[in-house]
């Protein structure tokens, strides 16, 4: 039995895709630049400060939301003796998701980070 498809489900599928890859994209990389500024906040350098940034992105894997990674970073800082508020940091995380979704639609589908 040969079963076809609409184009018109494949084609929401498709476009179903995109969005969760982007979306994915956006917050991985995201991740990785507040990471990176905190590492710089930190003091950190070489493969520490990359390094960091990368632990920055797993904890956001622990619950989802962003509260996890925003209490990584909070954490850290505190044991450092950086006093950063809360909403600082979170203001912070915003405005690197912002800069990432607009690297990338400025980029286009083609060269998006996949």
């Amino acid at each position: 039995m040969n079963v076809r498809r609409s184009p018109t489900v494949v084609t929401t599928f498709d476009t179903d895709l995109t969005d969760f890859a982007k979306r994915e994209s956006v917050n991985a990389n995201r991740n990785v630049m507040f990471g990176l500024w905190a590492a710089d906040t930190l003091g950190l350098k070489g493969a520490a400060r990359e390094d960091y940034a990368i632990s920055v992105h797993i904890a956001d894997y622990a619950a989802p939301g962003i509260d996890d990674l925003i209490a990584k970073v909070k954490r850290d800082f505190e044991i450092a003796g950086i006093d950063m508020p809360e909403i600082r940091l979170r203001n912070h995380l915003h405005e690197m998701q912002e800069r990432v979704r607009l690297e990338i639609d400025t980029a286009g589908p083609d060269t998006a980070p996949r």
